[in-house]
This record gives C-alpha cells, structure tokens and sequence, in this order.
C-alpha cells in the first residue's frame, strides 16, 4: 500500500477516510479534497473553481466510496448556485453536503 493513499490492495477503503466501526469520515474526505485543492490551484483556476469545484469535489469523492456508498444530487430550486450532495455509505450512514458557488 503507497503511505497515505487510503486504500489497501484488496481495494477496500481504510483510514483516513474510514472509522473503526466503518463508518465514513466524510470530514477527513473534505479535509483532504481541499488539501489536493490547495495544491494543485492557480491562479488561473479561480473561473474553473468557482464553476465546477463541485464536479472537482464530486471527482475526488467517487472512488472513495465506491462499492461501499453512494452519492447523488439534490438540486436547490431556484437557486443555480447552491446544490446538496445526498452521500451515503454503509447500511445506515447518510449525509448532506451543501456545496455553493
């Protein structure tokens, strides 16, 4: 396994971005989407950032959960610059993330 990667070779998800009772720690998974952010911007990403970090966001979470959860988007009604992101991980854990422009 590469240090840090948060994958075993089975390909099943371990810590950072998993608990001891397996649940996800979507707060690690933030924290390190925006460390990978950080960087990787430039100043000639801000258009790209302000518009599609949520895509970016979306990207970076897929294969974190994948086989092990799901994730989906919930649209704002009336408002193009705010959406939730419906994430779901195990048998029971769901959670919302609001994602804004």
């Amino acid at each position: 396994m590469t240090k840090g990667s948060g994958y075993d070779f089975g390909g099943k998800l371990i810590e950072p971005y998993l608990s001891q009772d397996e649940r996800l720690l979507l707060s690690n998974v933030m924290e390190r989407c925006q460390a990978f952010m950080r960087e990787h911007y430039s100043a000639r990403d801000a258009h790209f950032l302000e518009h599609e970090g949520r895509l970016l966001f979306m990207s970076f979470l897929k294969p974190i959960i994948n086989g092990g959860g799901s994730m989906w988007k919930q649209p704002v009604l009336g408002d193009e610059r705010r959406m939730n992101l419906v994430v779901t991980y195990g048998k029971s854990q769901k959670e919302v993330v609001e994602l804004k422009i």
